[in-house]
């Protein structure tokens, strides 16, 4: 069924509360003080049929923000304007409201026709033809009624049903997510929240995430025009009944979504136009309340155009960078109003989330709007991908910054991938991408740097991850960009490697080195259990050579197998270690306790390595030591 959401709009005291109570006889203001008063405070609503939702919003200047909270998920309004009054501060604030938020379609209604003479009326209707046709709304219904009396109520009946009757499908393809603009508790049920499913679907027992807090919430039951439903779906109003929370924790502002399909914000990009009615500077970075939903914020405005101050009925492009998170998706309309005088003075759209940082006198910034303004979803991916240098993008963070299902993702980034603008890889279970020319790039640094490394120090040519991450020039780049860089690398032969150890290839066949790594090892099979310390292995290798390439060698000849490090200060030749492992696995069988004497009379060494040994069979597993006796470890058990 095709549902409606109807925001009635208007000055105070022109009659809105008593004209939705004249269509559908549903009072809706509910509070003590609304009725004392006369006047609508907070929204309201009424359910006219099955299928029809209308909110009623507050009048007062005072409550406007209440006004934004019921317009920002509407379909069409009903701006009413009494008869005695004509147009007033509040229409043109509430209708610029409207506009900003996208809501092009609406019935204008004049009320109170009872209380004016033929040729007031004829004034005042001129008065609101002249005012619409400026606002570019001329085009829109206008129906003269008398919430009082019911003279005008069936033809304005029929004038909504006709207007719905033209209204466009709503194209739903995001997560779901619906704003809060109501949370009380009910005896027997606890919280409930309610607002308009803006996308998606929710239904009984989901997982949703309440945000900005990130709090994971079960729903309980769903209810949509008071009735139980199993599941609420975009477009709806519905109650959402949810288990494990106060309603305290459930304020206005606060939005549940879809888990994993979100992230709150600090900062940023909009298009918005400004108002013709404010009188005062706005200076850039000015303060101003920033609405969005059904939240409310501080933040901080600055512009892209050269204007110093802002100028009445002028489309601006905009940073607005907020002092607490806020729940925004590209595409939420966006309100700002000041703090001192109160007043609206601008409106529009939300662009881009946690935007790059652009330079305002840079005219790149105009080509940059413009894509996010009428660029499709695959073009706007690309201007992210090209404002990245430093890292690759998750598809998870992908859906956050654009709120958008993985389905659609993927198939807006496959022509940037057979274009092979991107590439895709995983890490940790998750798909990443980047663009191919940031690789390529990084790549080839890593080759540079390896090549400097060989010509400069020949002796230790490889470096591992870390000190090639270090060596970067964007050392500030994420790991997984690196990772996708190294791969890219080696799968090119720009560079080889082994396990965490990477050189230049011109490096591989270094004769010298080569030839060091034959002495050592010729060393390590002569001394057998009386290793030498680096300093003397250098001196036998070669009197010139430095401690970190003796080092560096003995490393490699660890990995590659050919010598077996000791807690990482001596060495042993393999065939030594073999001969030291096949002792112990055959005096264990005959013998439950292994004392120091007896190790030392097989291995013939000194205390200096013989101490370092038994202590790297104890930590190995190889041995378990009790007192001053070594048992059989779990290593040589297992062998």
């Amino acid at each position: 069924m095709k549902h409606t959401i109807i925001g009635m709009a208007g000055h105070i005291d022109h009659g809105k509360t008593a004209l939705i109570k004249a269509l559908t006889g549903i009072e809706t203001d509910r509070r003590p003080e609304e009725k004392s008063r006369g006047i609508t405070i907070d929204i309201g609503f009424a359910y006219w049929r099955d299928d029809i939702t209308i909110i009623d919003v507050p009048g007062h200047e005072k409550f406007v923000k209440n006004m934004v909270a019921g317009v920002s998920t509407i379909d069409f309004f009903i701006l009413v304007i009494a008869a005695d009054d004509g147009v007033m501060p509040q229409t043109k604030e509430h209708l610029d409201i409207l506009k900003f938020f996208g809501v092009r379609q609406g019935i204008v209604v004049i009320n109170k026709i009872d209380l004016v003479d033929d040729d007031w009326l004829q004034l005042v209707r001129d008065d609101v033809y002249t005012y619409l046709h400026n606002q570019e709304y001329g085009d829109q219904p206008v129906i003269e009624v008398s919430a009082t009396t019911g003279q005008g109520i069936d033809i304005l009946r029929q004038a909504i049903l006709d207007k719905i009757d033209q209204l466009e499908q709503r194209i739903d393809s995001r997560p779901f997510r619906l704003f809060v603009d109501r949370s009380f508790s009910a005896k027997g049920f606890g919280s409930i929240v309610t607002g308009t499913v803006l996308s998606g679907k929710v239904a009984v027992d989901d997982e949703v995430l309440l945000y900005p807090a990130k709090r994971k919430l079960r729903v309980r039951g769903i209810q949509t025009h008071q009735h139980d439903v199993r599941q609420a779906t975009a477009g709806l109003r519905a109650a959402v009944n949810l288990a494990g929370i106060e309603v305290r924790q459930l304020p206005r502002g606060t939005v549940l979504a879809e888990p994993e399909s979100i992230e709150p914000v600090r900062s940023f990009l909009a298009e918005v136009f400004t108002t013709a009615y404010f009188k005062f500077k706005i200076k850039r970075n000015a303060e101003v309340r920033v609405h969005v939903g059904t939240a409310a914020v501080n933040g901080r405005m600055n512009w892209f155009e050269e204007d110093s101050v802002l100028n009445n009925e002028e489309h601006y492009h905009v940073r607005i960078r907020v002092s607490e998170d806020i729940i925004a998706v590209p595409g939420d309309a966006v309100l700002l109003r000041s703090l001192s005088p109160v007043t609206t003075l601008a409106g529009g759209k939300v662009l881009q989330l946690n935007p790059p940082h652009l330079h305002r006198k840079d005219e790149e910034w105009k080509k940059y709007f413009k894509i996010l303004t009428d660029g499709t979803l695959t073009e706007r991916l690309r201007l992210i991908f090209r404002s990245e240098n430093r890292r690759a993008i998750s598809l998870n963070e992908l859906i956050k910054l654009l709120f958008e299902k993985p389905s659609t993702l993927k198939n807006a980034l496959q022509p940037l991938l057979s274009a092979r603008e991107i590439s895709r890889f995983t890490m940790n279970k998750e798909n990443y991408y980047v663009r191919q020319e940031l690789v390529t790039s990084t790549a080839h640094s890593i080759e540079q740097i390896l090549a400097e490394q060989a010509k400069k120090f020949p002796m230790r040519p490889k470096l591992n991850r870390k000190e090639l991450l270090d060596a970067l020039p964007n050392h500030q780049m994420d790991s997984f960009l690196f990772e996708q860089s190294l791969r890219y690398a080696l799968k090119a032969k720009l560079i080889s490697g082994e396990e965490d150890r990477f050189l230049h290839p011109d490096a591989v066949d270094n004769q010298l080195i080569l030839q060091h790594k034959q002495k050592i090892r010729e060393i390590y099979e002569k001394t057998g259990f009386h290793p030498p310390d680096m300093k003397d292995l250098a001196a036998a290798v070669d009197g010139r050579m430095e401690l970190k390439d003796i080092k560096n060698l003995t490393a490699d000849l660890n990995r590659s197998g050919v010598l077996i490090s000791i807690s990482g200060k001596y060495y042993l030749h393999a065939h030594h270690w073999q001969r030291l492992f096949k002792f112990l696995r055959q005096y264990f069988k005959q013998n439950e306790a292994l004392t120091v004497d007896e190790l030392r009379r097989f291995t013939d060494t000194t205390r200096k390595f013989l101490i370092p040994l038994l202590e790297y069979l104890d930590q190995s597993g190889y041995t378990v030591r009790e007192g001053d006796l070594r048992k059989i470890g779990p290593q040589l058990l297992k062998s």
